[in-house]
């Protein structure tokens, strides 16, 4: 089994499109796909920019589109979560990306 990843992300006008793959030999088991995006802040007090959102359609090859209010291009954390028909199965990961 091939645990699902990230790709890219990248700032599109109000949207962050973050971009993933998933084992294509489990896409007919995949019920939902869900995406979190977090960022520190360039703000003064330094808060952190967090985004949640789902898949749009749920193929081997994904994106999610996020409000990109508050995030930048650099450094962020991507946290997913990949829900399967079968047992019930979660699959969860976090990676770092580069909003481009």
């Amino acid at each position: 089994m091939i645990r699902p990843n990230f790709t890219g992300a990248r700032l599109d006008g109000d949207k962050v499109r973050v971009d993933g793959k998933s084992d294509e030999n489990v896409v007919p088991l995949i019920v939902d796909i869900r995406v979190v995006l977090v960022q520190q802040g360039s703000k003064a007090d330094g808060s952190a920019q967090i985004t949640p959102g789902p898949v749009d359609k749920v193929t081997s090859v994904w994106h999610a589109e996020l409000p990109s209010e508050g995030f930048v291009a650099g450094r962020a954390v991507a946290f997913g979560t990949e829900t399967r028909s079968e047992n019930f199965t979660t699959v969860t990961w976090a990676q770092e990306l580069n909003i481009e």
